[in-house]
């Protein structure tokens, strides 16, 4: 079986780091919203009215506040303990994924607890993933958080481990069912509906979607698509979605998709991507095909390369998420629930909505200007410092 193991992932990023001048660790930037209750469902539901703990703002393009400081922490692990946490993750490729686990082993050193990273060499590949968890439940690690690859094939094992008493917290991707400890992600299914609200408003509630999915077998691509369909359905009768595009989160068929729907659908004026790196695939290729001015591409921007054409004003808007402090607070609350401390059910890292008027902001909050991450475009120079 091959895994990446952490290793690799740290030469990766710091070769990334280094590539763009190294740069300095940041903390998570506010305390994390937190609840006792469950966490959005795997099954993604219908955007709720009622007021959220996270401000989201009454417009699009209001600023969010992110995770908070990282003061006093709960996670220490005291003089001569030894905690070890075995983190499942995706990816050590998508650089959205590269940020989420940078938070990871940052938690772990900064909690000083030891991390073991791993994952398949494919985001899709859950027999690969099932046999690390398998691993790290015969190796008697401490705490486990894991990054499903689908939210449901993942139940026995985190089953397994949660009987031989190691806490499992879910990072990003919910696990099916309550068999996890806890869960520390977007609220995907809010985020979605975040995006439609900007879209509706952006299209005066005339428009013509094309969908492009993620992998709806687990939970993020279920919850990503769902928000979006049932806030349109529900708001903006003149917003028809006349295609989707099934894809496994990767941009080859992103593309592949993209060109089939608009032969078929040529008259798209909109086309929502469920993840960043398919969101910059997606206007790569509509810019080559001369419609960028005919087409609005939106969706989900939160990985470094998207908000940072974001930045150069070639995406309008798009939900953000604040993807280091998914990592950080994932591993954080495994650490604690290894110290036997009472853990939160659900922490919310919070999203927002971000256009090229508040992407500086985003970029601050979200700690890539201080990881170096982006590059601050000429055009934005004087209104935006690192």
């Amino acid at each position: 079986m091959k895994v990446f193991r952490s290793l690799a992932f740290v030469v990766t990023v710091a070769t990334a780091l280094a590539a763009c001048g190294g740069a300095a660790t940041p903390a998570p930037s506010a305390a994390p919203v937190t609840s006792a209750t469950a966490a959005p469902a795997a099954t993604a539901t219908t955007p709720s009215s009622a007021a959220s703990a996270m401000p989201v703002g009454s417009a699009p393009g209001a600023s969010v506040a992110p995770v908070a400081s990282a003061s006093a922490l709960s996670c220490k692990v005291p003089a001569g303990k030894t905690v070890v946490v075995g983190y499942a993750t995706k990816s050590a490729t998508n650089t959205g994924w590269l940020v989420i686990n940078l938070g990871a082993t940052n938690a772990a050193k900064d909690c000083g607890a030891q991390l073991i990273t791993e994952g398949p060499q494919t985001p899709e590949d859950t027999a690969q993933q099932v046999a690390i968890m398998d691993d790290f439940i015969a190796r008697h690690v401490n705490a486990i958080a894991i990054a499903p690859t689908d939210s449901a094939a993942v139940v026995p094992v985190v089953q397994k481990a949660t009987t031989a008493d190691i806490p499992v917290v879910a990072v990003d991707t919910a696990v099916n069912g309550t068999v996890a400890t806890s869960f520390a992600a977007t609220n995907n299914d809010r985020a979605a509906s975040l995006a439609a609200q900007w879209l509706i408003q952006r299209v005066n509630g005339q428009a013509k979607v094309i969908m492009i999915n993620g992998n709806v077998a687990q939970q993020t691509g279920a919850a990503r698509r769902d928000g979006f369909l049932k806030y349109i359905q529900a708001n903006a009768p003149g917003i028809q979605v006349v295609s989707q595009v099934a894809t496994n989160w990767d941009t080859p068929t992103v593309v592949s998709g993209l060109e089939s729907a608009l032969v078929a659908h040529p008259e798209a004026t909109v086309v929502y991507v469920a993840w960043g790196t398919g969101t910059v695939a997606a206007y790569n290729y509509i810019a080559q095909k001369g419609l960028q001015n005919k087409i609005i591409v939106t969706g989900f921007c939160s990985s470094p390369d998207c908000s940072q054409i974001m930045g150069e004003n070639k995406i309008q808007g798009g939900a953000s998420q604040f993807l280091y402090n998914e990592g950080y607070y994932g591993v954080q609350t495994a650490i604690e629930a290894a110290l036997g401390q009472k853990v939160p059910a659900y922490v919310d890292t919070q999203e927002q909505i971000t256009t090229p008027a508040n992407v500086c902001d985003y970029w601050h909050k979200a700690g890539y200007l201080t990881l170096k991450l982006v590059t601050i475009p000429a055009a934005m120079a004087s209104t935006c410092k690192p």
